[in-house]
């Protein structure tokens, strides 16, 4: 099951077929970049920004715990989007969160660092580093400035998830 399963339905019917689809039958992975050094459980401290560029958003920050990062197809990056002369620093910039979707193989992006976790998952959760990875307007997932509540859908979700693997560790 795709880690980003629902937020995909927020997605284009292009995104959902070039990378849902394939998710769904098992023929690729996707991760969802969302984590920052401060900005854990609270996104809202995140610092990764997308900036719009021609043709579409230069997208620049670090994220951690990706989990399937190592070996994704696809990750789905949480980011500011930020529009020409917008600065995170100016407090009148409107925070717009995005998720995009951005192929694993897109120049930009390296793997800082892939520390071993006490888990028995055969892939890894990595910290991984986005320097003008480049992206088109169709890979936005939803619409700019929808992410905020596309991730708190996840989240609801998700987290459960994490709360029921626990137990079934701890049992």
């Amino acid at each position: 099951i795709p880690n980003a399963y629902n937020v995909w339905r927020a997605a284009s019917d292009e995104l959902q077929v070039r990378w849902l689809e394939p998710a769904l039958r098992g023929e690729l992975h996707d991760a969802y970049a969302v984590t920052e050094e401060h900005a854990g459980s609270d996104p809202s401290g995140m610092r990764t920004v997308a900036r719009r560029v021609p043709g579409g958003w230069e997208i620049s920050g670090e994220k951690w715990f990706v989990t399937f990062g190592d070996v994704a197809a696809v990750i789905v990056v949480a980011a500011y989007a930020l529009e020409p002369g917008e600065s995170l620093e100016d407090p009148a910039t409107p925070r717009r969160t995005t998720l995009f979707a951005v192929p694993a193989d897109t120049a930009g992006i390296t793997t800082v660092d892939d520390p071993p976790f006490t888990h028995h998952y055969a892939d890894g959760h990595p910290t991984m580093r986005f320097d003008a990875v480049r992206v088109t307007d169709a890979d936005v997932i939803g619409a700019v400035g929808d992410g905020d509540e596309l991730q708190r859908r996840w989240f609801v979700e998700e987290r459960l998830g994490i709360a029921v693997r626990c137990v079934g560790a701890m049992h």
